[in-house]
Parts: structure tokens; sequence; C-alpha cells
């Protein structure tokens, strides 16, 4: 805990240790209530590390089952102030605007820029026109929303090419086919390429 604190820019920062002989998952949800959270912070796999999901199975179980924010954040990274963020979505996941009051949180991303990638097939019964008016009521930033591409933008190639222009990488909980495909894949993407920059995956509150 000193370590932390001493590592820390903030001095309003405080650390705590808790003990639990529950699974990560109880303990975790428990924590998250009685504390009040508003975001947990977790490790990311690395390049050879877990061949399977980009973030670490533990890391990954967390943001299926528990609905607080959590931000990923991988071995060796750096986190340092945002200025562009990628947001790949699919809309046949509700979409409502009080999920994004984090990012008017204090040094999260302030006035970083936010790419918004459709993803998935807009025939299919979507509410695209609703996700988008949402999209343009974010006024504290440049929002970009590029329509609707092949899901399989997150080939190998393009994902060294995202961490090359972005730094950080944001997802919707809800969206778990997109989570499914992205971040824990059967194709490995991240056993050939190691992942670099944060990931927010948003859920809102479980209250």
């Amino acid at each position: 805990m000193e370590e932390l604190q001493e590592i820390s820019t903030n001095n309003d920062h405080k650390f705590f240790a808790l003990y639990s002989e529950s699974d990560l998952l109880t303990a975790t949800r428990k924590y998250a209530d009685e504390k009040n959270v508003d975001l947990i912070v977790m490790g990311a796999a690395h390049k050879g590390h877990s061949p399977f999901t980009i973030i670490g199975n533990h890391t990954y179980e967390v943001i299926k089952k528990i609905r607080y924010n959590i931000l990923a954040v991988a071995e060796h990274c750096e986190f340092k102030p945002l200025k562009k963020m990628i947001f790949p979505i699919d809309y046949s996941t509700s979409l409502n605007k009080d999920i994004f009051t984090i990012f008017n949180k204090p040094k999260i991303s302030e006035g970083a820029d936010l790419t918004v990638i459709e993803i998935g097939d807009p025939t299919k019964g979507v509410d695209v026109e609703k996700g988008r008016k949402i999209f343009s009521q974010i006024k504290n930033r440049k929002v970009k929303v590029i329509p609707f591409k092949d899901k399989n933008i997150f080939s190998d190639s393009n994902l060294q090419k995202i961490q090359d222009r972005f730094d950080m990488i944001v997802m919707m909980g809800k969206n778990l086919g997109l989570c499914d495909s992205f971040l824990h894949t059967k194709r490995g993407i991240y056993s050939k390429v190691s992942n670099s920059i944060p990931i927010l995956v948003l859920h809102g509150s479980e209250k």
C-alpha cells in the first residue's frame, strides 16, 4: 500500500488493503457495493500470457458478471492523459446516455476525442438513430462517428493500428457478443499482438 501511495500523483488518493476468503467475483461485488465505487481497476494479460483472452481470465469474468465500470490496464502500460479514444459499438443493445457520466470524472478522459465505430448489420432491427442521437449530445469533447464496419475490424493488423493511433479502447459491457469476439477470442489475437493500451468497459452501476 505504501508503494502505491508513493507513486500516485493525486494526493487525494487513499489506498486500503481488504482481505477476503471469498472467491474473486463475490469479494469484488461485495466491496464494490460497500465502498460505492465508481470504477474497478484490474490488470490485463500480455502477449503469451493468456492466448484466448486479451485481458486475462479473471478480469474477463469480472467484466461479464459484475456490472460496474471496469478499467483493464495491460502490463507495462503507462496510463497517461488521454487524447484519443476508440469506441466500437453494436446498437443491438440498449444505449443510455447516463452511462457516459464517467467521462466527466477528473483525470479519466478530460477533453479526449472519441471515435465511435459502428459495428454490425444496421438492417437487423437496431435503433441506429437513437444511438447516434445520444452520441451527438456529448458536448465536452470532439465525437466522430464512423458508419457501420464489418465485425472483423479487430484483425491482427487493425488491432496494432488501433494501439498506434489511440490511447484507450472503450466498450459497452452490454455488448456481450462484441466483448466476446474482441476480449475473448478463439483466434487468440493478442497472442500475436501485445495489448499496450487501457480498455474501459462501461456498465454504469449495479445500483
